[in-house]
């Protein structure tokens, strides 16, 4: 029997999570998620008013679910947050997965106004997205990066094993994600050539040094967007470690790619709309 309580109300589907989240709790809901969304659901609601602690490493199996949700059009929400739980989420940099609210009322105001959001797209907030790139990779790994075209994703760009860092961009009018996509490729020549030592797995001076990219990258650009009125809440990034085209999927959302290359090998970036 499921751990999970689950309720239906119109078209939303309600699930009370259990008061701890871990390892056995995470394979539960794994196993259960998939029997939840209907053909008419409108937006799947996650209530965490009995949960107590949620560890992280359930937040791949959430950010999966919540891909799986919005390739069929249906919105994700979380409402009753304890304060622990809450930071948990928030440390993790994943809060833009869980999309947090007060209570039932207030997701169905921000349904009702989505259609008024802007795209992240926007060439005010597109510049400055992608210039903090560059400097803030030169200043990391000490080597230039040469950007290149960018263009719009139609699918997946690579197969293998990889890290993903991804920087949620959370305000009133721009609910988006930059993804930092690092191949295999990228990170051997990276810990051969820099750290002078030969793979044998990611190590976790690579895990490290990505994150401490990521977290620059948006210590960079977050005062430079609220210059142009776009109050981005601070967050941590989320850093996953795997195949790259299961841990990011394409969705329907318009993404922006844009291919870097360095000393390294190439890497590159995603820019979407939530």
């Amino acid at each position: 029997m499921t751990q999970f309580t689950l309720s239906k109300y119109n078209d939303y589907v309600i699930v009370e999570f259990p008061e701890i989240i871990y390892k056995e709790e995470i394979k539960d809901f794994n196993e259960v998620s998939q029997y939840w969304v209907q053909e008419n659901t409108r937006s799947v609601v996650f209530d965490f008013k009995r949960c107590e602690k949620f560890h992280n490493i359930g937040f791949p199996v959430i950010a999966k679910f919540k891909l799986q949700l919005k390739k069929n059009g249906i919105a994700l929400y979380s409402i009753n947050m304890s304060k622990e739980v809450a930071k948990t989420i928030y440390q993790g940099g994943v809060e833009g997965i869980f999309s947090i609210s007060e209570n039932f009322k207030n997701i169905q105001d921000q349904l009702s106004t989505k259609a008024k959001v802007r795209t992240i797209l926007e060439v005010d907030s597109l510049n400055i997205l992608l210039g903090g790139v560059a400097p803030t990779f030169s200043s990391i790994f000490e080597i230039e990066p040469f950007r290149g075209k960018p263009f719009v994703k139609s699918g997946p760009l690579a197969t293998g094993i990889g890290i993903l860092g991804i920087i949620s961009l959370v305000e009133v009018d721009l609910i988006g994600a930059v993804k930092f996509y690092f191949p295999d490729a990228f990170l051997t020549k990276l810990q051969t050539e820099k750290y002078k030592k030969e793979m044998g797995g990611i190590a976790q001076n690579i895990i490290d040094i990505i994150e401490l990219y990521v977290q620059n990258y948006f210590a960079k650009i977050q005062p430079e967007m609220v210059a142009k009125g776009y109050h981005l809440q601070k967050n941590f990034p989320s850093i996953l470690i795997g195949m790259l085209s299961d841990l990011a999927p394409s969705g329907k959302e318009v993404t922006m790619i844009m291919p870097f290359k360095c000393l390294y090998g190439d890497f590159w970036i995603e820019l979407s709309k939530v």
